[in-house]
């Protein structure tokens, strides 16, 4: 809904125009002289971050994930939000087509409020390394707990310990 900011003109028809209605007809005359549309004048979809640095090994389980999920969601282009990716540099290729992306550095990973913000931002698994800074929105999936297992109960226990705070500071 739009929120009427007061008469300030009349429309064809005697009509009254609001200033939200005058600001879209001079953008619509704007865009019109310089040969643009009005699709192109439309304010940024909300950037989601998706980390993708296991294609680092693209041949290991995470790293095909994080291949066919980035592909998946490339396939499928939302009009809702834009994906980013967090991607190794040597790998910035790994979908065969331009993306939109951060790389994933020393810097990202040790000042993370020092790097772009994201409206949300997507962990691919749980041993995530790359973390958004404190307070933005964070999802975080958990594939396996198969380190209780596998690992020592001392080893398993502090394992366990840092995926419960990855999910405490999860969104």
């Amino acid at each position: 809904a739009v929120e009427e900011v007061g008469s300030i003109g009349m429309a064809r028809g005697g009509a009254p125009l609001r200033a939200i209605d005058r600001r879209t007809a001079g953008a619509r005359r704007y865009a019109h002289r310089c040969g643009a549309t009005m699709a192109a004048m439309e304010p940024p979809r909300p950037q989601v971050l998706i980390d993708a640095q296991r294609l680092r090994a693209p041949n290991t389980g995470l790293g095909q994930v994080a291949l066919h999920l980035g592909r998946q969601f490339l396939s499928r282009p939302s009009a809702r939000w834009t994906p980013v990716f967090l991607l190794p540099a040597e790998r910035l290729d790994a979908f065969g087509v331009p993306v939109a992306h951060e790389i994933a550095s020393l810097r990202r990973r040790l000042l993370p409020r020092l790097a772009p913000r994201y409206a949300l931002w997507h962990a691919l698994h749980q041993d995530a390394t790359y973390l958004p800074a404190r307070g933005d929105p964070f999802v975080l999936t958990i594939h396996d707990l198969n380190f209780l297992g596998e690992k020592s109960p001392r080893k398993a226990a502090r394992r366990l310990a840092r995926v419960q705070r990855l999910v405490d500071r999860a969104s």
